[in-house]
C-alpha cells in the first residue's frame, strides 16, 4: 500500500509548489458552516466534545467540511465511551481474579484503538500533521482564527 494522497486543502495550507497539475476531479465539499449544531442523538458529553473539536478543527481553513460530520460524531461518541470505560476499569479493577484483563479494561483498550484510528483520519495525531505549515495566503492576518497552536 502506498502513501495516502494529500487533500488539496492541506496542500494549499502547506504552501506546496508542486510542478504537477493539481487534482481537478477532487470533490470539494462545502465547509462546515459556523454555528452548525451536533447531530441529534448525541450524549451531552459528546456534544460538549463536538463543540470543542469543531472550534479546534475550523482553525485550519478547508479541513472541516460538511462531509466530516459523521466521522466527527463517531470520534466524539467513542471519546466519551473511552472515558466511561476508563472510569469503570479504575473502579472495578483492570485485572480480574484469574489475572486477566477485566471486561472494562478490554473495553477501554478497544475504544482507545478505535479512537486513535479516528484521530489519524481527522488529523489529530502528530504524524497526521507532519509538515503542516500555513502558506501566507492560507490565513489572513486579520482573521479571528490564527494558526492553531497544535500545528507546531
Amino acid at each position: 500500500m502506498g502513501r495516502r494522497s494529500k487533500p488539496t486543502a492541506i496542500k494549499i495550507f502547506d504552501g506546496e509548489k508542486d510542478r504537477r497539475k493539481r487534482e481537478t476531479g477532487e470533490v470539494k465539499p462545502d465547509q462546515l458552516p459556523d454555528g452548525f449544531q451536533p447531530p441529534r442523538g448525541m450524549s451531552t458529553a459528546a456534544k460538549t466534545k463536538w463543540h470543542e473539536m469543531v472550534n479546534l478543527l475550523k482553525q485550519v481553513p478547508g479541513l472541516l467540511t460538511i462531509c466530516d460530520v459523521d466521522l466527527l460524531q463517531q470520534y466524539c461518541e467513542i471519546w466519551c465511551e473511552q472515558r466511561r470505560a476508563k472510569r469503570a476499569a479504575d473502579k472495578s479493577g483492570w485485572v480480574n481474579a484469574k489475572n486477566q484483563q477485566s471486561g472494562d479494561a478490554q473495553r477501554y483498550w478497544k475504544t482507545t484503538d478505535i479512537l486513535i484510528r479516528l484521530m489519524c483520519q481527522i488529523g489529530l495525531t502528530p504524524s497526521a500533521r507532519v509538515g503542516l505549515k500555513p502558506s501566507e495566503n492560507a490565513l489572513k492576518p486579520t482573521e479571528k482564527n490564527k494558526k492553531a497552536s497544535y500545528l507546531g
